[in-house]
């Protein structure tokens, strides 16, 4: 009868810090590492945890940092209650890990999409405007959050893509 979660969701009672989470099925590390070093540049008092380095809850344990990049695997996801990403990113969703989903990948996609159960108008998700998975997942589901997408593929009239290798943002 003792609920288990995950030791992000335990570190998260914890702390009143800003969190941004990525998850995804690849390019969940690059992404975190590239925010955390450019808050990090530009002096903001902030950390890096979860599915990379020391853990979320050793890190909290240690400091009062005010802004967390972590990087979310959908084994950590699944064990969340209330756990909230003020900014969640979604890079994209690959089959994987299917073994552990009953091999349905409509489950894995549900897992991922666990970052976004917590949100609410207050908070975004970043997602990839390319990936088929998500955007089958957005439109048959809703979500609380501020949806800004991202994109190489096409133009986008809000959010970011890429044009002529220059990244263009349109967040008005």
């Amino acid at each position: 009868q003792i609920q288990i979660i995950s030791e992000i969701e335990f570190a998260s009672k914890f702390t009143d810090a800003t969190i941004i989470g990525v998850t995804g099925s690849n390019g969940k590390t690059t992404t975190t590492t590239i925010i955390y070093e450019i808050l990090k540049s530009e002096n903001t008092d902030v950390d890096i945890a979860g599915n990379i380095g020391i853990s979320f809850a050793s890190k909290v344990a240690a400091s009062n940092t005010k802004n967390y990049v972590l990087e979310l695997s959908s084994f950590q996801l699944d064990g969340i209650e209330k756990f909230n990403s003020h900014i969640a990113i979604l890079t994209n969703i690959t089959p994987d890990h299917l073994d552990r989903y009953e091999y349905d990948f409509d489950n894995y996609v549900a897992s991922k999409f666990r970052i976004t159960k917590n949100q609410d108008e207050t908070d975004y998700l970043i997602y990839d405007a390319d990936d088929k998975a998500i955007n089958t997942w957005l439109k048959d589901h809703k979500t609380k959050a501020k949806l800004v997408p991202f994109s190489i593929e096409k133009e986008l009239e809000y959010g970011a893509y890429l044009k002529d290798h220059t990244i263009i943002i349109n967040i008005h």
